[in-house]
């Protein structure tokens, strides 16, 4: 009891309670490790303004309320501010900085002034906050702690899974290191880029000039492409590993395996061994950012908060305005630099480059017009919550990365017209609005798809050629495997939560 009676904490346990809170609904998602810098930033703000307050109001006690109240401001305010902007307040005007700040700043002033001004005992209200932080700081941690219990590999760690044994079925090509005999290969992916049938049939916009100039270029299209998967997790899992998810035997799929397949992927461990660089621009979105195998990542240096945890942490608090503002920045510049460093990445290296681009384009929100200017969104719009049925503004960011696609190619293949390249959207658009859930699955599923794959026989494999083969189909062609081409299945989730065998359906029917 004299933890609770005597000592104040509650205004420090209060104050770290909303960052392990975040990472306690992330923990799939988040390094343990990313906690450090917000902790050690919050004790650093909180212990000498909780020093200062006591100082003027000679009251511990007072001092651990204020300095409660504030902290609840501060963390609370991003999450009641962006709440509001989904309510019919924000269509009225009425859902700006200035004007949530005020009663915030009501309710602190009344607090103070009310903590100055009494005369009251307030003892019993150290117990209880003591009491009321130290359980609500124990529930979070038993949560984290079952989390960790249930889990068989360590979260914080995203542990390389062994493809050694599979591996060793593949002969080797012992090629020299800087054997340029090898072609570069650049896998580009555009999220959530539809096929040109799906933008001509429910966005009303002919796409032909840039699949013709794709085909004019000796790309192969396949006539009616499909992602295996309809979210980007499993997509670029399975497309980089060159299998299915559920044929893993996995008792559960869930976002964390998922996670750790992409970082420590097949084919980027097999390009590796064979004496690729393995280049990877930073795309800005977490997971997709640890690979094991890269030699290097370009457009990562101006980044500000680099932690995809301090991102969503800053948009919880009254900072939010400003973090919105930063990472609509980062996100611009990552996007502009990847698509400058993909006409030079080739020419910067002797043996053979293997360059992986994962580019938010044409995803909402949108950051830009169709000639490339920035585009301003609203801040809930940098996070998607009225950004998903904006037309006009995917259809801009179509024709802007259709522009940049070409010179890239031309680009590319003035240098080596032998480059293999990949060009495809990991999902269909999200702007669709079907009341047929079939004709949704395919749509949704419906991606662009293009690879450039010289010297290779396409008519062999037209019918067979979806993500999951794309790498088979290149390393029989060019690295002397003979790898068996799966047949196509597309998969659906029926539940948004972690989806387990029960929840994972095969569509394949509906597609084919």
């Amino acid at each position: 009891m004299i933890l609770t009676n005597k000592l104040i904490i509650f205004p420090f346990l209060f104050s770290i309670f909303p960052i392990i809170l975040l990472y306690s609904e992330n923990i799939d998602e988040v390094p343990v490790t990313e906690l450090t810098i917000p902790l050690i930033l919050t004790f650093l703000i909180i212990f000498p303004l909780f020093i200062v307050i006591n100082h003027i109001l000679k009251s511990g006690i007072k001092a651990g309320i204020i300095v409660t109240f504030l902290a609840a401001i501060f963390f609370s305010y991003g999450y009641i501010f962006n709440m509001l902007q989904e309510t019919p307040l924000f269509y009225l005007d009425l859902v700006h900085q200035r004007y949530v700040i005020i009663p915030f700043m009501i309710v602190l002033i009344t607090v103070v002034y009310f903590l100055i001004k009494t005369k009251k005992d307030l003892t019993n209200f150290r117990s209880i906050f003591n009491v009321i932080s130290i359980v609500m700081i124990l529930f979070l941690f038993f949560n984290i702690g079952t989390f960790y219990l249930e889990n068989d590999s360590s979260i914080d760690e995203f542990n390389k899974i062994g493809f050694e044994n599979e591996l060793e079925e593949i002969s080797f090509i012992n090629k020299p290191v800087y054997d340029k005999t090898f072609p570069d290969i650049y896998h580009i992916v555009l999220d959530e880029y539809t096929s040109d049938k799906v933008l001509l049939e429910d966005f009303q916009f002919d796409n032909s000039e840039f699949i013709d100039y794709l085909v004019n270029s000796n790309f192969f299209i396949p006539s009616n492409p499909h992602s295996n998967y309809p979210t980007t997790e499993p997509f670029l899992s399975s497309t980089l590993n060159m299998e299915y998810l559920d044929v893993r035997n996995l008792e559960k799929y869930d976002r964390l395996e998922t996670e750790k397949r992409i970082s420590d992927n097949f084919v980027m461990k097999f390009l590796k061994q064979n004496g690729y660089s393995i280049i990877i621009p930073y795309s800005g979105y977490g997971p997709h950012d640890r690979f094991y195998e890269s030699d290097a990542n370009p457009c990562s240096d101006v980044l500000f908060l680099k932690s995809r945890f301090m991102t969503e942490l800053s948009r919880t608090t009254i900072l939010s305005y400003f973090a919105e503002k930063q990472i609509e920045n980062e996100r611009r510049y990552t996007q502009l630099c990847t698509l400058s460093e993909l006409q030079n990445i080739g020419e910067k290296y002797d043996k053979p480059v293997y360059v992986f681009a994962h580019l938010f384009i044409p995803h909402a929100p949108y950051l830009f017009d169709k000639d490339g200017n920035p585009v301003t969104p609203q801040s809930n719009k940098l996070r998607g919550l009225q950004g998903w049925q904006d037309v006009d503004g995917y259809l801009n960011e179509i024709q802007f990365i259709n522009k940049k696609m070409m010179n890239i190619m031309t680009k590319i293949l003035s240098e080596s017209d032998e480059s293999i390249i990949i060009i495809q959207g990991d999902t269909g658009s999200s702007i669709l609005n079907n009341p047929d859930i079939s004709d949704y699955m395919k749509k949704r599923l419906s991606i662009l798809y293009a690879i450039h794959i010289p010297n290779a026989d396409t008519k062999s494999f037209s019918k067979n050629i979806s993500p999951v083969n794309t790498y088979r189909i290149i390393f029989n062609n060019y690295f002397e495997t003979n790898l068996e081409i799966l047949d196509n299945r597309y998969y659906w989730y029926t539940d948004s939560n972690e989806i387990d065998d029960n929840r994972f359906k095969d569509i394949t029917e509906i597609i084919d």
